[in-house]
């Protein structure tokens, strides 16, 4: 909170963190809560000087946010030039160093921030031209972590273990906010580490006797991969409770392969948890059931897709393609299933059995 204070920064003004490692992200993320300033997660660019998809994205939510500074690691900087080409590019190691950008005295004391005021602005993963952010106050934020906490029969002897970047909602606020605000242990891999070395989550379920995690498509394909390699090592993940997965469309082809595959290491198939949530909603929306194996579901590929038209069959049928339920809206949270003119469902029994969107 002082090196950000020591940069000129004050109460209600907003900066970009872009930084790499957790390492450098929490002591900025939680320095900014502290003294009421108000951040900005984004995905570090590759570099801040030759083109690349974070960098647009960087550069757009930095003018939407009206040119604030912008927090990267050390190594973005140090990579290109000794110092950067923009004086609002800050480097993460200047909030602890001496600098000539300090311009004021540190805070004496945190900043007490209301309830309504806001604690960190949420970019959704969408259109880098134009990014919008969702702006969570510390009600929402609190709100759905108690969810999340219902949601998971949360207790006190749990662990969790996150690979998922910080910037993502998913990382931030389900595997560091939560645990935290209900007092659990909980350890965090860099998510490059986990991608570099995708055995090293399965190491450190082990290690930690972690009984909460995350694992969507990317990482269930990737340690099916790397095991494909690695044919005689085991490991022990029976104190496993839930997996979480979501953050991206459901393959229920592959969450079987994997869960068969991590059978074999002890895994509960009941520990398979498949949810859906968005950056508007801060982040979970629905939860499925705890101690239950995923519902799957198998619907008509041809009906679905020539009719638009929801037709349950056998597994084995031929045109057969399965879906996995999220399950049920979390505490708090109202979910609207409509159809293409916005009328609810329930008001229209006749759609019940056609395809809708979420509201």
């Amino acid at each position: 909170m002082a090196g950000l204070y020591g940069l000129g920064l004050k109460a209600g003004d907003k900066v970009i963190l872009s930084l790499s490692r957790n390492e450098e992200f929490i002591p900025a993320f939680w320095g900014c809560l502290l003294g009421g300033i108000i951040p900005a997660p984004l995905a570090p660019p590759a570099s801040l000087y030759s083109p690349n998809p974070a960098l647009e994205k960087l550069q757009g939510v930095w003018h939407t946010l009206g040119e604030p500074l912008v927090l990267v690691s050390p190594n973005l900087i140090e990579q290109d030039c000794e110092q950067p080409r923009d004086h609002c590019l800050i480097s993460e190691d200047k909030l602890s160093a001496p600098s000539s950008l300090r311009r004021s005295q540190p805070a004496a004391s945190f900043h007490e921030a209301g309830s309504t005021d806001t604690a960190f602005i949420q970019f959704s993963s969408g259109s880098v031209g134009h990014p919008k952010g969702v702006l969570l106050s510390h009600q929402n934020l609190l709100s759905n972590i108690r969810a999340i906490e219902s949601g998971l029969a949360l207790q006190k002897d749990d662990i969790g273990l996150g690979w998922m970047p910080l910037f993502h909602d998913m990382g931030l606020i389900g595997y560091h906010l939560s645990p935290l605000h209900f007092g659990i242990n909980h350890f965090l891999i860099n998510t490059m580490d986990f991608v570099r070395r995708p055995l090293l989550w399965l190491d450190s379920l082990e290690k930690h006797g972690a009984t909460i995690t995350a694992a969507p498509n990317f990482a269930q394909a990737l340690i099916l991969k790397r095991l494909r390699g690695n044919p005689l090592k085991q490991w022990d993940l029976s104190r496993v409770r839930l997996v979480l997965n979501g953050a991206e469309p459901i393959s229920v082809e592959l969450m079987q392969r994997f869960m068969e595959k991590m059978s074999g290491f002890g895994l509960d198939p009941q520990a398979m948890f498949p949810v859906y949530g968005l950056a508007e909603a801060t982040l979970a929306v629905a939860f499925s059931p705890t101690g239950e194996t995923p519902r799957i579901e198998y619907l008509d590929r041809r009906e679905l897709q020539n009719h638009h038209k929801v037709l349950l069959v056998n597994p084995d049928a031929p045109s057969a393609v399965p879906f996995t339920s999220v399950g049920f809206p979390v505490r708090g949270c109202e979910a609207r299933i409509v159809d293409e003119s916005g009328h609810d469902f329930l008001a229209r029994p006749s759609a019940i059995f056609r395809p809708g969107e979420i509201m």
